[in-house]
Parts: C-alpha cells; structure tokens; sequence
C-alpha cells in the first residue's frame, strides 16, 4: 500500500482552511498570507516526505538511506560470505 504524500500546496490549502473568512483573509496567491502559508507548507510538505521515506528504511528488505545502520546492527557483511556487490545484495 503507498503512502500518502501530501504536497506543500495540500498544506497550504488545509492552513487556509483553517482560518476564517472575510475580507482581511485573503486567499488570493499573491495575498502575504498565502505566501506565508505557502512558505510554512513547504516545510510541512518536506516533513511529511521525510517521514515517509523513514517508514520505508524501517525495514531491510526495503531500506536505502539506514541500510549501513541496518548492517551493523545484524553484524554485517558476513566475514565469510564477504561484502555484497549489489544495493539488492546488501538487502
């Protein structure tokens, strides 16, 4: 099952949301409230990223960025077996 990724545009939109209506909340995109969303969104969006790309490297099999953690805390490359060769290998 993919994850969901929410993009720095999809939190805008829900910071919007978020507040009030009326004339001294606009929503325009030239409005320095929707680039003050934009810019708080854009961080948001990379979070969420991140956190996404934790919940992959949680595990082995499909672990990219904590694959040397992964290996040194199984003890490996297996002295015997040599390191791999392959990022498949090493998984």
């Amino acid at each position: 099952m993919p994850l969901p990724n929410y993009t720095a545009l999809d939190y805008q939109g829900a910071l919007q949301r978020l507040l009030p209506r009326g004339r001294v909340w606009p929503r325009e995109p030239d409005a320095v409230q929707s680039k003050v969303a934009l810019a708080l969104a854009q961080v948001y969006g990379r979070t969420h990223a991140r956190a996404n790309n934790l919940l992959v490297d949680a595990f082995p099999a499909t672990a990219y960025e904590l694959l040397p953690e992964w290996e040194s805390t199984l003890g490996l490359p297996d002295p015997v077996l040599g390191p791999a060769t392959t990022l498949q290998g090493r998984r």
